[in-house]
Order: C-alpha cells, then structure tokens, then sequence
C-alpha cells in the first residue's frame, strides 16, 4: 500500500497545481486546474477539484490517502491581473482527523498579499481524513498555487 500512495502522490504531483488565468484584466480569471489546460469559471474549477488527493508527507503506510471535498480557490486581485504580477507558492498544512486545516505556512517568501489570499483560502477547505489501520489519522500536506497571466 505504501508503493501505492507515493505513486499516486507522484502522478498526482502535477495536477495539484491551481493556475489562475486571466486573458485580459477586463475579464474574470480563469482557473486550471491539473495539466490538461483546461480553463474554466472559479466554481466549476472547485468542482473539478473535488475528490482529488493532495501531496502528502506521512511516516508510514497510510490505508487511504485524504481527498479534498471542498476546496476555496484563492482570489487573484483586479489590480494584480491588470500588472500582470505573476507569483508561485507552496502552502504546508494539516488535515486534521475530521477532515478540518490546521497550521497553514507559506514555503518560501512569495508576495505578502497573495500569500495571505492563499492561506484564507486553504483554511476553508474540507478533507475526506487519511486513514491507517481504519482509524482517521492526522497529515501534513503541501498544496501548491501558481498566479499568472495571459
């Protein structure tokens, strides 16, 4: 099962990645999420999101891996698309046993704003627990956020 999580971890690695997308500043941005390029509204985007396995950090083998439920993409400023400020981030964090976001710290010193912005909205998201042994346990996990423009 161990094999099983970090491969999933891996092929997963990639489609982690939130990407905010905007193609003029008259326009709302458009969100992506994973690799397959395709752009949509910030709801339909959290909804493609759902069920999907966040990057885990764990110390054993883990039953099941949490899967996100609910997830709030962050805001890109108006302001920000129209300079076309572009920003990369990690956020660490915690998915508690009731599926609940502890802890979250941006890695690395990206944009003070935009770092706020991502951490608000990972505290709101909701998790489906890691499992060991059948019981619900606690895992850090890395979320990552690209801004960018085009």
């Amino acid at each position: 099962m161990p094999s099983l999580v970090c491969q999933m971890n891996a092929t997963l690695a990639c489609v982690v990645t939130l990407v905010l997308l905007s193609a003029c500043a008259a326009r709302a941005p458009q969100y992506e999420v994973g690799t397959q390029g395709k752009r949509e509204s910030r709801n339909e985007a959290e909804r493609t999101y759902a069920d999907q396995v966040p990057k885990v950090a764990h110390s054993g083998a883990l039953d099941s891996p949490p899967r996100v439920l609910s997830s709030r993409f962050p805001d890109y400023p108006q302001h920000w698309i129209n300079a076309a400020v572009v920003s990369n981030m990690t956020v660490q964090f915690t998915i508690e046993t009731d599926g609940s976001v502890s802890n979250p710290a941006v890695l690395g010193t990206p944009r003070a704003e935009l770092a706020a912005l991502s951490l608000h909205a990972i505290m709101q998201w909701k998790f489906a627990p890691a499992t060991k042994g059948g019981v619900p346990v606690q895992v850090r996990a890395q979320q990552a956020f690209v801004f960018r423009t085009e």
